[in-house]
């Protein structure tokens, strides 16, 4: 799960082009330890706590589930739902519950 958490920091960092330094000074880390903190939790299977993880998701623009799915197509769908106005998550949910359960 660490290994993938960094995976997926990576990713959504990179999405936007932001460096370990910018993300980390966004979320309110010391400017001189900011990349040091992203790059432990990116390549050496730290993982934050749930405040920096709320901050991180909210810097990168991706909801904090997205980092904590446990497969890479939950974690697409986690960021592609993520991304739709409530009217539309709301309908998306009522067709899945309308699906039910795979059998």
């Amino acid at each position: 799960m660490r290994e993938t958490f960094g995976r997926r920091l990576r990713y959504a960092r990179e999405r936007i082009g932001c460096s370990q330094r910018g993300l980390g000074v966004q979320m309110g880390l010391p400017p001189k330890k900011a990349s040091v903190y992203i790059n432990r939790w990116e390549r050496q299977g730290k993982q934050p706590g749930w405040e920096a993880i709320g901050k991180m998701a909210e810097v990168l623009g991706v909801p904090p589930a997205f980092f904590l799915a446990d497969d890479d197509m939950l974690a697409e769908i986690i960021l592609l739902a993520g991304k739709l106005a409530e009217d539309e998550r709301k309908r998306l949910l009522d067709e899945l519950r309308v699906r039910g359960p795979a059998s």
